[in-house]
């Protein structure tokens, strides 16, 4: 019997307890709600990363004739000047573009005669095309000019005499043994500037033609004025 009012007694208390924990908990679980909303609104929001647009290239290649050069072709690859520095707010970075070039030309013998590389920078002389597709440009190369110098000839090395095998034959024969003197390759620094203009054809294909005055430092400026003509690709 003590034992079957102790059970009572126990359900009874478990009850009571089960009643008074229903009741305070829905009031918990609100402020436990309330409490996490309130964090996750004052916590600061992600932050982002934006990543910088890749520069997208402009490949140009042409061909051109100079006053010493008859036949030239030659390649440069543009950038962008806004997109290498982010300066997206200059006006002046919106113009430019700089990137490099190469030029040869070939001689007689099929062999490279001279060799412009350097580094290049052209400026749109507007702020927008002329009529939507011409451009005309301002530009400026720096860089090395490598020349190879034709051998002017040949010129005697020395002089080999035969004598007769018969007593009776004339006198001996001197004949000079003569040497091709060697090509001789300079290499100097170069300055060109020009200015040019860029005609739209295509979406991403344009025309693009340029006054140039190569003039190389060797000993006092050499110039060498030349025009070019060739094409310009861009994404």
């Amino acid at each position: 019997m003590r034992q079957l009012r102790q059970i009572r007694r126990s359900l009874r208390l478990h009850t009571v307890t089960g009643r008074a924990a229903a009741r305070v908990a829905p009031p918990v679980v609100s402020a436990v709600l309330v409490a996490l909303l309130g964090a996750c609104a004052a916590a600061p929001a992600p932050r982002t990363i934006e990543l910088a647009p890749q520069p997208q290239p402009v490949v140009e290649g042409y061909v051109a004739r100079a006053r010493l050069d008859p036949g030239v072709a030659g390649a440069r690859v543009m950038f962008p000047l806004e997109q290498l520095t982010g300066a997206t707010t200059s006006r002046i970075a919106r113009r430019v573009l700089v990137g490099g070039f190469v030029t040869s030309a070939p001689g007689d013998d099929r062999r490279v005669a001279a060799r412009h590389v350097g580094a290049q920078a052209d400026v749109r002389l507007t702020e927008r095309p002329i009529l939507g597709t011409i451009e005309p440009l301002a530009s400026l190369g720096v860089g090395s000019f490598r020349a190879r110098q034709a051998p002017a000839g040949e010129y005697p090395l020395a002089t080999v005499c035969l004598r007769p095998a018969d007593a009776g034959a004339p006198a001996a024969r001197c004949l000079p043994v003569l040497a091709r003197e060697r090509a001789r390759t300079s290499t100097d620094v170069a300055l060109s500037p020009a200015v040019g203009v860029r005609l739209g054809i295509l979406p991403g294909l344009a025309l693009r033609a340029d006054a140039r005055d190569v003039v190389v430092y060797r000993g006092a400026p050499r110039h060498n004025p030349e025009l070019a003509v060739g094409l310009s690709f861009s994404r």
